[in-house]
Parts: C-alpha cells; structure tokens; sequence
C-alpha cells in the first residue's frame, strides 16, 4: 500500500480579506487553488486467500501491483465566493443584511473520481472506474438578515 494518499493536496493556495467603510458597508472575498487528486486503482488480490475472502479491496489491477495513486491526478480546482454586508441600526437594534456567492464562475470541476478498477468478489474491471465521482459545488447564493438586541 505504498504511495500518495487520496488526500495528497500538492499546492493550496487561499487568498481572502475583507474591507469594511465607516458607513456600514463590508465586501470581502476568497479565492482558493488546489492541485489535483491522486487517482487510484483498487482491484482484487491475486493470491491472498483472506483479501479473496472477504472481498478486501487490494492495490492490484489485472493481477498486477497498483501503487496508490499511481493512475495520475484529478484536474486542479479553483473557485471564488464574494460577500456583501450591510450593518446598521434602528429602534435600538443592530441589523445586518448580507449577500453570499459561493463558487461565483460556477465552475464544475471533478473533485474525485471512482477509484475501483475491478470487482473484489470477480476480479471482472469495473467500467465507472475514473469516471467523475464528486464535482465542486455549484453556484450558490444566499441571503441573510440578522439583528442583535
């Protein structure tokens, strides 16, 4: 079982900061960058009675060894969310209204894909493997109020 794990994140970048005017006003965003995902290649043992046994996914393809991760990476993925807020007062409140865009480009990239390349029960190659499994969440917009009292 040697090589990267599923969570080997090379590079991650994040930028984010917010500004706020003396009248009420914050706008604030982040922007990340991530590099790629290990892609691996899980199978059935060739030889182990107990991985047969129990139909324990193993580091084998096609009866050959298959290193973690040693199929290539998922595509880098990026993504930015802005953020609007408004603070004042009134009646002796402290009101908020603010305006969230999460993955603001609507960006659909693949976070991981299916990592079983052949059945553990058959050995017979599974046909989704490396086919997008988990992609990056779609444009989201939320609204909020809030008040403190």
């Amino acid at each position: 079982g040697s090589g990267d794990l599923p969570g080997d994140l090379r590079h991650i970048f994040k930028l984010y900061g917010v500004y706020a005017w003396d009248f009420g006003l914050q706008a604030g965003g982040n922007l990340f960058f991530q590099t790629g995902r290990p892609i691996p290649s899980y199978g059935r043992h060739p030889s182990d009675p107990w991985a047969a046994a129990t139909n324990y996914r193993s580091f084998y393809n096609g009866g050959e060894p298959a290193p973690r991760g040693s199929h290539g990476r998922t595509d880098a993925v990026w993504g930015l969310d802005l953020m609007l807020k408004y603070d004042l007062q009134a009646g002796g409140v402290d009101w908020s209204v603010r305006l969230d865009v999460f993955n603001l480009f609507d960006n659909h990239h693949v976070l991981w894909v299916d990592g079983l390349a052949e059945w553990t029960v058959n050995g017979v190659p599974n046909d989704a493997w490396g086919e997008p499994a988990t992609f990056q969440a779609p444009r989201t917009v939320r609204l909020g109020y809030g008040l403190s009292f």
